[in-house]
């Protein structure tokens, strides 16, 4: 079985999905800035707080317990996909895994083109 192909274009999806969520987070993180914000330093770490003699943010602990949720299942979807990729056994489990991966790019693709459509609706 020449597996090979459908696993290129099953890579290339995978970095698409990885390049989706970053340009749909970038795009709704731009949306949701103000026109003119009023700047407010804080510290999201608390030591360098104590050190530098700055003022914690009272989010510092959700903003830092969310990055790090995101990053942990990243790293699980993408050790997952790379796992299941080197132990492909049948012809029926890469195609389990082909619907699999074209699920997740379907979704993070409508989420991506969802907020560019919004984008530039909001720039015309």
């Amino acid at each position: 079985m020449n597996k090979q192909p459908i696993l290129k274009v099953l890579d290339i999806m995978i970095i698409l999905i990885i390049v989706f969520n970053f340009g749909a987070t970038t795009i709704t993180s731009y949306l949701a800035v103000h026109d003119k914000p009023e700047p407010v330093f804080v510290e999201a770490n608390p030591i360098a707080a104590k050190v530098g003699d700055y003022k914690q943010s009272s989010k510092a602990y959700s903003i830092m317990k969310s990055f790090l949720f995101h990053i942990a299942l990243w790293a699980l979807l993408i050790g997952t996909y790379i796992y299941l990729r080197n132990n492909i056994t049948s012809k029926k489990f890469l195609y389990f895994l082909t619907v699999c991966v074209t699920f997740l790019f379907l979704g993070y693709g409508y989420d991506f083109f969802l907020d560019l459509g919004y984008l530039l609706g909001v720039l015309v």
